[in-house]
Parts: structure tokens; sequence; C-alpha cells
């Protein structure tokens, strides 16, 4: 079990640490999405929006002049709280055909003009790595990191087993003791977010389970999409008659309105509009308090009578929904969440203590034998270009955010170009440099790379901490408080390793480090 535990988590850890860095970014996935865009509808959270009355209006009025002929019409009303949320509205069709192609435009939240709708938002980029990575085709990404969550899984499962005194384990720790001490700190990490760490890797896998698991997926739905759909509680698309019809006026039907413990209407999927077979699904948010709602409800499209739903959902798909809300917090209030951001730091820490208790052992045994051998060098390169280049790399993307210019064709592309390039030469860095020069140089400069977001916010928009702490905007002023304490955590890092490593202590405890 040991040895399981060992491997299982160093095989795939360096993955690990990437989608848990990435993942727990995307709990402020709003927030991050707000600093960093352009939009200036976004820097106006005290001025009132249009209501969903408006929206759906000016969206339908747009749809039935342009988009008629779709196959399907779809709509996302604002939402600013929830985890896909946003301050603004979209809008979007499907062209006719088997093939049809995808359209979308932005429904501004205060005037109602649609603009295009451009690439994906910041936050949003950071959660998809976190399931997908990047460069890669989805699927492909989905099934590497399912695989490796596997690996997590075991590797915490065998590490249950193995620290058997795992309560004593909790309370003892021996700060510098160079090995001990981290095997301490990695002990405590793994029992104190024991629970945290094993809902977040299986509910993982519940997520995505037709892309993890696809032949017990296609055994039992046989290809059938429908059944699948119908068994989860959602919608297939229907036939279209080829009669046509009028749209009933979305914004006079009572699932555009609130109702008894109902949350907004935050998706209307309209199908065959203009078509007498047409359907109305509407999805709503779940409430915090009921995570069991059920979001959905079909309407016909030619007159708005509700339909009764032939897919009720069973235990099994009710149970699947509670995992997917614990998985991404919809639910979850700002001291929740902050909770939350806090155990993913934590896990973040946990697979980085191990990865460089691995190392630790490693080197010892190879200063004995006289000799540093190709892979222990190579996983020394890994830790640190991971484990600090990582977080260089995104506070690259934030600088990239706001220093690219507004009118570069692909601009949201390099910006995402930007943070794997600093990442690879953060790599490079690590591999030409002296093992621990190489980590107080990246920990040095992680600390401005930081520290000085916030200044260059103050230069570059008028949505900076001069704004949002007078303001009240805790959503803005969070992301560049967090930027500074994250500066100031690198910065007493460096100064740490720098005074124990060319301070006053010798040789042989500089070898106990990193």
């Amino acid at each position: 079990m040991a040895a399981l535990h060992t491997w299982s988590g160093l095989l795939a850890g360096w993955v690990l640490y990437f989608v848990f860095v990435v993942g727990t970014a995307s709990y402020f996935q709003i927030s991050i999405d707000r600093w960093m865009s352009s939009d200036e509808s976004l820097a106006r959270p005290h001025e009132r929006p249009l209501g969903n009355v408006e929206l759906l209006n000016h969206a339908q009025d747009w749809l039935e002049r342009h988009a008629l002929g779709a196959q399907r019409w779809w709509i996302r009303l604002p939402d600013p709280t929830g985890f896909v949320g946003s301050r603004d509205a979209l809008l979007g069709w499907q062209d006719a055909g088997p093939d049809g192609q995808w359209h979308s435009l932005r429904l501004d939240p205060f005037d109602g003009r649609l603009h295009p709708a451009g690439g994906e938002p910041g936050g949003k980029i950071l959660r998809r790595m976190h399931y997908a990575l990047h460069y890669l085709p989805q699927a492909t990404g989905e099934r590497l990191v399912g695989i490796c969550a596997m690996f997590m899984l075991v590797a915490l499962l065998s590490g249950i087993i193995t620290h058997k005194k795992i309560f004593k384990e909790f309370f003892t720790f021996r700060p510098n003791k160079g090995q001990r001490s981290w095997l301490d700190a990695h002990n405590i990490l793994g029992v104190l977010l024991l629970p945290f760490l094993l809902m977040i890797t299986y509910s993982g896998f519940v997520f995505f389970l037709p892309e993890y698991m696809p032949l017990p997926f296609e055994r039992i739905y046989r290809g059938d999409e429908r059944a699948y759909y119908q068994e989860q509680g959602r919608s297939s698309p229907p036939t279209a008659s080829g009669i046509a019809a009028p749209v009933v006026r979305l914004s006079n039907q009572p699932f555009a309105h609130l109702g008894p413990n109902e949350g907004p209407p935050t998706w209307i999927f309209l199908y065959n509009p203009g078509d007498s077979a047409g359907l109305i699904e509407v999805r709503r948010n779940r409430a915090a308090t009921d995570l069991l709602m059920q979001p959905t409800g079909l309407y016909e499209a030619a007159n708005g009578r509700a339909l009764p739903s032939p897919m009720a959902k069973g235990p099994v798909s009710r149970i699947h929904d509670v995992f997917i809300e614990l998985h991404v917090a919809s639910f979850a209030d700002p001291t929740l969440r902050w909770m939350l951001f806090a155990s993913g730091i934590g896990g973040c820490a946990a697979i980085a203590s191990g990865l460089v208790l691995w190392v630790l052992k490693r080197r010892q045994q190879a200063l004995r034998a006289g000799q540093v051998g190709f892979g222990l060098r190579l996983a020394e390169v890994l830790n640190l270009g991971t484990i600090v280049g990582l977080p260089l790399a995104i506070a690259v993307y934030f600088w990239a955010n706001r220093l690219l210019p507004e009118a570069l064709a692909g601009r949201l592309e390099w910006q995402v170009h930007a943070m794997f390039i600093a990442w690879g030469l953060m790599f490079g860095h690590a591999a030409l440099r002296e093992r621990r020069q190489a980590w107080v140089e990246q920990l040095t400069l992680a600390c401005p790379a930081y520290a000085l977001l916030p200044l260059l916010n103050i230069l570059t928009s008028d949505r900076h901490l001069g704004r949002s702490l007078p303001g009240g905007d805790w959503q803005l002023a969070g992301v560049d408080l967090t930027l500074l304490a994250f500066g100031g955590l690198f910065g007493l890092v460096a100064l740490k390793l720098r005074r124990r490593w060319y301070g006053v202590v010798g040789e042989q405890r500089c070898e106990m480090l990193p």
C-alpha cells in the first residue's frame, strides 16, 4: 500500500497539481471574468440592469427577425451569482441541418444592445483547463484528466491504509527537521482535507461519467442518446412537423418569472422555432437550500402550455445531481466558497509536498551513492517548474490580459499562449540553473508578478481597488486583494529559503530542502 500510494501519487502528481490549481481558481470564475473583461458594462455593479422581461423581449425580437428558420434558439439570462453565470445575457441559434453551425451574440444587460460574443472569458478558460487541459481535443483532455484522477483516488485510499495512526499524525508536526517536517506537513494536510479530497475526486468522475467510462455507458444505453437525456431529466430535441406556427411571447409566460421555491430562469431553449412541434425547455438555478430541485420545465412553443414531464428523475439521477452540485459548489455562499477555495489551496499543497518528499528521499540515497541520476534530476525540474512555475505562469496570464493590445487578432488565445510560453520558460530555467538558485529565483520572481498586478490594474482600468473598495464591490476587490496576498506569500517563502540556503545553515541541512 505504501508503494502504491507513492507511485500513484508521483506518476499523476504533476498533472493533478495543474488540475487542482486551475480548478481552485475557478471557484471564483465570475470574479476573474469581471477582472479580466474589457467590457465596461461589467464595471457598473450599482447601475440597475434590465429585467428578465425586457431582455427576453430584446432577444426574441432579434431571433424572430434573423433566425426564424433555425433548428433551435437559446437564451441565457444574467446570473451574477451562479457557477456558470454572468452579468451578461447571451442569445444564440443553430442553423438548420444535421451539421448546423452554432452562432451566439452578447446582449448588454444595461441597454439591450447586441454585441459579438467573442471568446471565453478568463475565468471560464481556467475552468475548462481544469477538466480538459489545453491544446488537446476535448475528449482526449477529459480522459487524461480522468485517468489522473483515478490515480488520485488510488493514492487517497492507499494513503488511508498506509497511515494507520491517522489521528496521531494529524497532531504531529516537527519543524526544521528536513524530510521529517515535509512528511509531517503532508500527513497533516492529507488528514485535514481528506473529506474534501475524496469528495472532489469522486464527484469529478460523476461529472463526466460517459467520457471517463464510455464502455459501460455504451452497453447500458446502446447508443440511444434520447434514453440518456430522459433518465437525466432533460429533453431531447423533437422532430419538426413542417407545419408553421407562431412562437408564444416568452416574456408573458409564467416560466419567465419567479415562482414558489424557484430560482430565476437561467437558460431557455426553443427547439424548432416557428414550427407547430416547437418545444420550450427552461432550466432554472437550483436553490441553495434544495440540491434536488428539478431544474427543467417543458412547454409547447406555440401556446406556452406546460407539458407533463415523462422523465421524472429517479434516485440515481438525483444522487448524480447532488455530486455535481458538490463539485461545482454553485449553491455556496461567499463564506463557504472561500472555505472551498482554501481547501483547494490545501489540496495543491498536499500534492506538492508529496512530490517534494519523493525527491528528498531519492536525493539522500543518490548523495550516499555519489551520483544524481537523470531520473532524479528530471523529477527535480518537473517539481520546480510545476509547483512554482505554474502559479507564475498564471500571473503572466493576468499580465497579458492587461498588456496585449485590444486590436490584436486572437487576443484571447494569445493570453493563454503567453501563460504556456511563460510556463515552458520556467521549466527551462529550472533545468539550466542550480536547483537551489532556481527555487529562490522563481519564488522571488513570483512575488512581484502577483503583488504588482493590482498596480497594473490601476494603470490600465477603472475597476481597481481605489474604486471597488469604496464602492463595496467585493467581487472585484477580492481578486486584487487575493493577488496581493499570493505575492506576499511567495515573497516570504523566497526570503525564508534564501536565508536558510545562503545564511548561517550548513550544507548538510541545505540538502534536506527541495
